[in-house]
């Protein structure tokens, strides 16, 4: 599965956690949200530090330049932390495992799922579907 395939497969599924999908799909995926979230979280990052006055002047804050930053912010990271979360569900499930596993994420512990799907999905349908592999 190529980087381009993967982006599409995602978003396609973009709230289906159900079924399985194969570690190029997810890791591919993965990829892409990391080449987008990282540049923009740091625009906004940028955005709301300029809106701050320096220490030394009477300036006021500026606003508009934080609500955008953070606009931007919050925008980028529910576009895509849905279908990330849906992508790793369905490699978990690749593998056999349940999907609550990405409650881990939420509690800081999200390199336990990212490890699980790194590992090699079940060969053959398991109870959340027929392999991708064959399938594909």
């Amino acid at each position: 599965m190529s980087f381009a395939e993967a982006a599409v497969a995602c978003m396609e599924k973009y709230a289906t956690p159900l079924g399985r999908a194969r570690r190029a799909e997810f890791w591919w995926f993965f990829l892409l949200v990391q080449l987008v979230v990282i540049p923009l979280h740091l625009t906004s990052v940028i955005l709301m530090n300029a809106a701050f006055p320096a220490v030394d002047s009477s300036d006021e804050m500026n606003w508009i330049l934080f609500y955008v930053g953070f606009g931007l912010l919050v925008i980028v990271t529910m576009a895509l932390a849905v279908p990330l979360l849906t992508a790793m569900v369905r490699r978990l499930h690749d593998r056999g495992l349940s999907g609550h596993f990405t409650w881990l994420v939420f509690i800081g512990l999200g390199i336990v799922p990212l490890v699980l799907c790194a590992l090699p999905g079940t060969t053959g349908e398991n109870r959340y579907g027929e392999d991708p592999r064959l399938a594909a």
